[in-house]
């Protein structure tokens, strides 16, 4: 398979009255042509900050980034993280774009969407306003919106939430990228608005023949649309592999926990699965566990766990960062 984007040892850090936080540390990930590769965990893991790295949206002022960060372009291969803020502006929306996970904030109030999606579209292209509002309408009708030469002149506030995401995933994409990062695209979502943007993304990537990075904390979303799995917690990538095999064989305590929350429709079945329950919090990044990161909330733990930080090995198919994997 084509590789697309390999990241290697990313580490993120942001200094503050207490120091020089990590807030992701030493990530390393890939991402195929034409596949779907989920980053899972809950809020405070990393999940974002890795995002908006790999779009290249942090303040260089306010942040460190070290690592790798490779994307392979037609003309050769790119690394973000050493790349110019005029290289990324090249970047961002064109090779690789982003669908925040707001849709209620993240438009803009005063413009039309058409106005909106227009400027995305100019920014890369030549053209004429008329010419990118035609592309606009034509994605907005390829997302499913009816009615589309006339929605496209109408503002966010008279479009409902599950329209308002269509929008945003028309505004992704209105330059084709090969990339698309959705960052919890059905979040603020009903749960049937939630099946219908989660089966629009994949018809989209397979009539775009695109990539997805999905951003979430909700593995059952992850089992509706990825390929492989990776999970994180604070800050670190703690289990990766296939849907199927981590689905199937978790090998993280916490990858167990996190699949003993999908609901099961059947309510004996329900009741005999093994319930996990975690207590207590995330760690403070700014005082993170000696040891394994996940030491402070895992029933499993053992004294070698409080003291060397375990590292990714491969397990069977999968790759798991733990002493004692199950």
């Amino acid at each position: 398979m084509t590789k697309l984007l390999s990241i290697e040892n990313l580490t993120v850090s942001f200094p503050t009255d207490d120091g020089l936080v990590k807030a992701v540390d030493g990530v390393s990930l890939d991402l195929n042509a034409g596949e779907t590769v989920a980053v899972v965990g809950e809020s405070g893991s990393g999940k974002s900050v890795s995002s908006m790295a790999i779009m290249g949206l942090h303040d260089r002022k306010s942040a460190e980034i070290s690592g790798e960060i490779l994307l392979n372009e037609e003309n050769g291969t790119l690394d973000v993280v050493k790349a110019s803020e005029l290289t990324l502006e090249k970047l961002r929306g064109k090779s690789v774009s982003m669908i925040f996970q707001d849709p209620m904030s993240a438009l803009h109030p005063y413009y039309s969407v058409g106005e909106q999606m227009a400027e995305a579209w100019l920014v890369h292209n030549d053209g004429t306003k008329d010419v990118a509002i035609a592309k606009a309408v034509e994605m907005l009708k390829l997302v499913g919106i009816p009615d589309a030469e006339k929605r496209v002149y109408e503002f966010p506030h008279q479009f409902s939430g599950g329209m308002r995401q269509r929008v945003l995933i028309a505004m992704a994409l209105i330059n084709r990228p090969k990339i698309l990062i959705a960052d919890e695209p059905t979040t603020a979502l009903d749960v049937t608005v939630q099946l219908q943007i989660l089966n629009l993304l994949k018809s989209i990537q397979k009539e775009l023949q695109m990539s997805i990075i999905l951003i979430t904390h909700d593995m059952g979303v992850v089992a509706e649309v990825a390929d492989r799995i990776n999970v994180m917690y604070g800050g670190t990538l703690v289990e990766s592999g296939t849907v199927k095999e981590i689905f199937e064989n978790p090998l993280h305590p916490y990858t167990k926990a996190l699949l003993s929350a999908i609901p099961i429709p059947d309510p004996v079945k329900e009741a005999q699965r093994e319930q996990i329950v975690i207590t207590g919090d995330l760690p403070s990044p700014s005082n993170p566990p000696t040891g394994c990161v996940f030491n402070t909330r895992c029933w499993k733990a053992q004294s070698q766990c409080f003291t060397e930080e375990p590292l990714l090995q491969r397990v069977g198919k999968s790759e798991v960062a733990c002493h004692f994997p199950e």
